[in-house]
């Protein structure tokens, strides 16, 4: 019966996976604010159902991602930051020490930037052509402060949907 739980509830965070990433491919603006907020469903996956079923979860999202919408940079940045980030901040956070995991967080983001940049240049758009109003070492700067930002509103939502919802639902 847990089973069928699991393969229910991940389902349903599929859906919710899948048409978020589709509503982020079709706005001219705010497609980082829903690819964070679709950051928050494989954390929640992982209290709620199992890091198996979240992971199929993850691989579908990306596999459907990639079929009904398309390598745009939404999906890579979805496929190599977006839809990896709960695994890794559960990892980072069972370390429970915070002077190694605010790196360990930086530096996953970082590698993760580089390789949607050069996925993203690679084969979706040609970056080099793109004009920056402000210094790239500031850009990434400010990156990382609003990742530190996010990550830790994350970890207050995710708190919040587990003591208020997800501890009260049962099927």
């Amino acid at each position: 019966m847990k089973n069928v739980s699991n393969i229910t509830r991940g389902g349903i965070l599929t859906a919710l996976s899948v048409i978020a990433l589709y509503i982020s491919s079709l706005l001219p603006t705010n497609k980082i604010t829903i690819l964070a907020i679709l950051a928050l469903i494989i954390p929640i996956a992982i209290i709620w159902t199992n890091i198996k079923t979240a992971l199929a979860i993850y691989i579908s999202t990306s596999i459907l991602g990639i079929l009904l919408i398309g390598l745009r940079g939404n999906v890579i940045s979805y496929i190599i930051l977006f839809g990896t980030y709960g695994f890794f901040k559960l990892f980072i956070e069972k370390l429970k020490k915070l002077y190694l995991e605010i790196p360990l967080k930086i530096i996953y983001f970082n590698i993760s930037l580089v390789m949607i940049y050069l996925v993203v240049s690679n084969l979706v758009v040609d970056i080099t052509t793109l004009k920056f109003k402000l210094p790239i070492t500031l850009l990434i700067l400010g990156a990382n402060i609003v990742f530190l930002v996010a990550d830790f509103i994350i970890s207050l939502l995710i708190h919040e949907i587990n003591e208020k919802y997800l501890k009260k639902l049962k099927f």
